[in-house]
């Protein structure tokens, strides 16, 4: 049978491989010249010009499909260290495909997709002291805090496996991204895009095993742990008055005697004091792996100051709350 001559399952074959192969490898698998399968695709209305020298594997059109959409630039280029980002495009765009995120630096976009430790703990840190855009002009995730606790920016940007840089300043250091795809999870989970220093309210969806989570992150975020003047330790938060009431109802111990203040226009604050202040934050901060250093630090020398006294005088008391 002549080269060029063609049966029904070579032109079948042919038509399914030019959907993911190079000509190349079809005119390998089907043994006839490059030319030949070239003329025949044309002839079948098969858009040649977009495929003839990619050569992507399965493997790699997997990655494609997977990631296209909403992964940052960095972030499919590591995964396919060997295609240039002009071919990939293409190739995304002959799959059906279309960019939806045009973030450039890798990170897990998708870091927030899923309630874990770690992404309920940044997302509180988020609710009390992050921001959301998501607009015409800029599409934002900003962090910032004071230079003394860079330490938890540091740890937010290996928890989302960040590649970029930190934005230093003399008195503070900054966390940035613009990946669609994590402001629509972090704004899907209830982070308000406008003025979330008046907005934010408890989310409804939180899972019962992530809240102790959360609440760490929003202490962390605007809250304090903190040594007062009479030794005693105090732990506390503020924000909206629908969130700090929320909180106070999370908590793993009775806090109804414990009153919330208002503390300025649309801000109000929650805090216990003494022991039941040490137990609330154990239950915070038990187990857990991600957290501010520099309230941690405080918890844990009270803690150990505190309790072996206890143990040494089970009869002293003292009080517990403000």
């Amino acid at each position: 049978m002549s080269n060029n001559k063609w049966t029904d399952q070579e032109i079948a074959d042919l038509t399914l491989q030019s959907k993911d192969t190079s000509l190349k490898q079809i005119a390998m698998s089907l043994g006839k010249s490059y030319s030949t399968v070239l003329n025949k695709a044309k002839s079948l209305g098969l858009q040649v010009n977009s495929f003839k020298r990619n050569d992507y594997t399965q493997e790699e059109t997997q990655v494609i499909i997977k990631h296209f959409e909403w992964a940052p630039k960095q972030f499919i280029e590591d995964l396919l260290p060997n295609r240039q980002w002009s071919s990939i495009i293409r190739y995304g765009h002959r799959l059906g495909l279309r960019r939806l995120s045009q973030d450039k630096i890798s990170l897990k976009y998708d870091f927030f997709s899923d309630w874990t430790e770690k992404s309920a703990y940044i997302f509180g840190f988020i609710l009390a002291d992050g921001y959301i855009h998501k607009g015409a002009d800029q599409n934002v995730l900003q962090i910032e805090v004071a230079s003394h606790d860079q330490d938890i920016l540091y740890k937010i940007a290996q928890a989302l496996d960040f590649k970029g840089k930190l934005y230093i300043r003399p008195k503070s250091i900054k966390f940035q991204t613009h990946n669609i795809k994590i402001i629509d999870d972090l704004h899907s989970k209830g982070i308000p895009l406008f003025d979330k220093s008046h907005t934010a309210k408890w989310p409804d969806n939180i899972p019962d095993d992530m809240v102790r989570h959360v609440i760490r992150g929003l202490v962390d975020g605007d809250g304090w742990s903190r040594i007062d003047s009479d030794g005693s330790y105090n732990f506390g938060i503020c924000g909206t008055y629908e969130l700090v009431s929320a909180v106070k109802d999370h908590l793993y111990y009775d806090c109804s005697n414990n009153k919330i203040r208002q503390q300025g226009p649309g801000c109000y604050r929650f805090n216990i004091k003494g022991e039941k202040g040490i137990k609330l934050a154990q239950w915070l901060y038990e187990d857990s792996t991600i957290y501010l250093d520099r309230k941690f630090n405080i918890y844990k020398e009270v803690s150990e100051r505190e309790f072996p006294r206890r143990r040494s005088n089970p009869a002293r008391t003292r009080s517990e709350t403000q």
